[in-house]
């Protein structure tokens, strides 16, 4: 089974929202009062320079990007369903260069995840990210790139 990457399209926000979220990314838009549907259309509409959607046989499984907050800053962020676990290994060997692609506009890069959740704490520190502190319940993570 292989995972592909290719540019975000509106139908994939449907598919997802109906697969359901991986526990994790719900817990983290729940507390921040988000819904899934509000949280991936901004995404989608918003990032640069695109947005991305890791597919397993042909339907989405993650959709990722950059959103711009400052010239040469951005907000990192991924949402994804339980499907990525089938590709985790293919996902984590090319998930440093898809980082790459996708912050190369970008000086600093980074976002805040939920204490609670230990996968991705682990992936965003192997991607080279460091931890800044926390806010309630969430860590806050950057990356600089280019400095």
């Amino acid at each position: 089974m292989e995972g592909n990457v290719r540019a975000s399209v509106q139908k994939d926000i449907d598919l997802i929202v109906e697969a359901g979220l991986r526990e994790q990314d719900q817990v983290e838009l729940n507390a921040m009062d988000a819904d899934v549907r509000s949280a991936l259309e901004h995404g989608i509409a918003h990032s640069s320079p695109s947005c991305l959607t890791v597919t397993v046989n042909s339907l989405p499984a993650a959709m990722f990007g950059v959103v711009p907050v400052q010239p040469r800053c951005g907000l990192v962020w991924l949402l994804g369903t339980d499907d990525i676990l089938k590709v985790s290994t293919q996902f984590l060997r090319e998930s440093k260069s898809w980082l790459g692609h996708i912050s190369k506009e970008y000086d600093l890069v980074g976002n805040v995840v939920h204490e609670s959740n230990s996968v991705s704490i682990r992936w965003l520190k192997w991607l080279g990210f460091t931890f800044l502190g926390k806010q309630g319940p969430f860590i806050e993570f950057v990356r600089t790139n280019n400095v």
